[in-house]
């Protein structure tokens, strides 16, 4: 069943959830990412359940948000530290991973590649029933080697969502954001499985090859111009759910 395009945020901080879910509403979001720390307790839940509970009365839905790099060492300190402590919490919808193992290695190694797989293997079986579980992926995944096929596919095959990172701030053209997600769209697609196209707002360096990657400095005309065209160029996959924005401290600094 085709679900209708819609738009999520990440929010790694929730010191103002006033602020969050005013500025949700203003620019018609549907989903927050919300980050949970380990061993979460007070004060974090009492600042977590009222985002939460905004939220819900916004009819927003909510996502435990949780990952780092570190996270492929440690699968059991992962379940017993992060996924239990949240889901005794009941407060979230679901449950998504952002681990990008790539950011804080210098190579993506067959090794750091089995170790990320297993970590998400891990989570899935240990997760309640009930608890939809989402990842972000990078774009290029599918050209890494992952057992018998390809990363994105391993991956996939393991989650009910998936977000692929698809940094770009223009949508046309081979480096442009539709073309890198599309072959993650599809392989998601022919799972049976939501996927949604991620984009980036906040500052990653003055490089072009790091300028390019995000909207920052830009107008929020010219993202939401892009998300439009996104959710077009993807409408005949049924499982296409929309787009994802990176992330709260800079998608509202972006100009008006």
């Amino acid at each position: 069943m085709q679900h209708r395009p819609s738009r999520a945020m990440w929010v790694w901080s929730v010191e103002s959830p006033a602020a969050i879910i005013e500025f949700a509403r203003r620019c018609g979001l549907a989903e927050l990412f919300v980050h949970v720390p380990w061993n979460v307790g007070p004060p974090e839940v009492v600042r977590l359940a009222r985002l939460v509970e905004m939220a819900h009365a916004e009819g927003l839905q909510t996502s435990a948000l949780g990952g780092a790099t570190g996270w492929l060492d440690d699968p059991g300190g992962v379940i017993n530290r992060w996924l239990r402590p949240l889901v005794a919490t009941n407060l979230f919808d679901r449950l998504h991973l952002d681990i990008e193992p790539e950011i804080a290695l210098s190579e993506f190694t067959t090794s750091v590649v089995e170790r990320f797989v297993a970590v998400v293997r891990a989570i899935a079986e240990a997760k309640p029933a009930g608890w939809p579980l989402e990842l972000d992926v990078r774009f290029w995944y599918p050209d890494v080697a992952a057992g018998n096929g390809d990363l994105t596919s391993a991956l996939v095959s393991l989650v009910d969502a998936v977000t692929v990172l698809s940094y770009r701030n223009r949508t046309a053209g081979p480096d442009g954001s539709v073309a890198l997600a599309r072959r993650t769209v599809a392989i998601a697609a022919a799972a049976g499985k939501s996927v949604r196209v991620g984009q980036e707002t906040a500052f990653l360096g003055t490089a072009p090859h790091e300028r390019k990657q995000t909207f920052h400095g830009l107008r929020r005309i010219e993202l939401d111009t892009a998300i439009t065209r996104i959710d077009a160029a993807f409408a005949d996959f049924d499982t296409y759910a929309g787009t994802a924005v990176h992330d709260w401290h800079w998608y509202r600094q972006l100009r008006s």
